[in-house]
């Protein structure tokens, strides 16, 4: 899962009082999340990983090459 971009198709909640919105955009890049080309506090990395991972149908693959 290194070096992957999802964005998400539709707004969702991740936990209680995390919301995001459709379009945003999470990077994962040797193995942290990134939003908005910053890295999500440590204590928050678990939580989104295992949301990107566990509702992939949520994403699209938007990956690019530099």
């Amino acid at each position: 899962m290194n070096g992957q971009v999802y964005r998400l198709k539709q707004d969702v909640v991740v936990a209680k009082g995390i919301e995001l919105k459709a379009g945003q955009e999470l990077e994962i890049v040797m193995g942290v999340v990134y939003m908005g080309g910053f890295p999500l506090p440590f204590d928050m990395q678990q939580l989104f990983m295992n949301f990107i991972n566990n509702n992939k149908n949520l994403f699209v693959d938007d990956t690019r090459t530099w």
